[in-house]
């Protein structure tokens, strides 16, 4: 599992932590939600890095093939702008990762000052 979807994974597991020390059903309703979501984002990052291991060695096969059979690669790759929607799916989901763990913690400190 990669780094940015091991974070995730802890992240979905402090969620869990929080609902379970919840004073409210609504409170450990939400975080629960949201250990869903970061579940989910785990799973998305992980198929989006397979995507990209994928097509790199698509790549590499398609250039081994043409130097086999003497003729010269591909001068356009056909599968680099997969590569790179794949690749920028992942810094998405990591842009979002951060974002959302900003709005987490925030919700958050804010809800145990209200209780204080």
């Amino acid at each position: 599992m990669s780094r940015h979807a091991e974070s995730c994974v802890a992240h979905a597991a402090r969620c869990m932590e929080v609902a379970e020390k919840a004073c409210t059903d609504e409170d450990r309703r939400e975080f629960l939600s949201f250990a869903d979501a970061w579940d989910k984002l785990a799973i998305e990052i992980e198929l989006s890095e397979r995507l990209v291991a994928f097509i790199d060695e698509l790549y590499t096969n398609i250039d081994a093939d043409a130097v086999q059979e003497g003729s010269e690669p591909p001068r356009r790759s056909y599968t680099q702008p997969l590569r790179q929607l794949a690749a920028a799916m992942v810094a998405i989901s990591d842009h979002v990762a951060s974002d959302t763990t900003v709005r987490h913690l925030a919700l958050l400190l804010k809800r145990q000052a209200g209780q204080a």
